[in-house]
């Protein structure tokens, strides 16, 4: 998995070997990017390989904003299960027209499957 991907995953949080409430989700659709998802996930999630568990740990802040997470080192789990880089299509009326348009927007961003399956984002 890359920056910037997005990702279907199962992942879970836990500390001390108990899972924490609101950090586990089943077939989850993120974007990997430090920029939204919480510190030590997007870290965990770079390099990930589909199919293959990742782990790693992160030490929050006694004032982190998450309540649920300020203070605890969190033992971050998770296993992606598939992987939908964004792509921006040629600009045009075609793919506009497939969408439902009669004109094409400036640009529309898609995503495009491992198989090659391209849906709107």
């Amino acid at each position: 998995m890359h920056d910037g991907d997005v990702v279907v995953v199962s992942l879970e949080g836990s500390e001390g070997g108990k899972p924490l409430p609101d950090t586990k989700g089943d077939n989850r659709l993120l974007e990997v990017s430090k920029n939204t998802l919480v510190p030590g996930l997007a870290e965990l999630l770079i390099g990930a390989e589909v199919g293959k568990e990742a782990r790693n740990s992160h030490t929050y802040a006694e004032d982190y904003a998450q309540k649920e997470l300020a203070g605890k080192n969190v033992d971050w789990g998770a296993r992606g299960k598939g992987i939908y880089p964004r792509e921006l299509p040629p600009p045009g009326n075609d793919f506009a027209k497939g969408q439902g348009h009669v004109q094409a927007p400036a640009r529309a961003l898609v995503v495009k499957n491992q198989d090659g399956d391209i849906r709107p984002a």
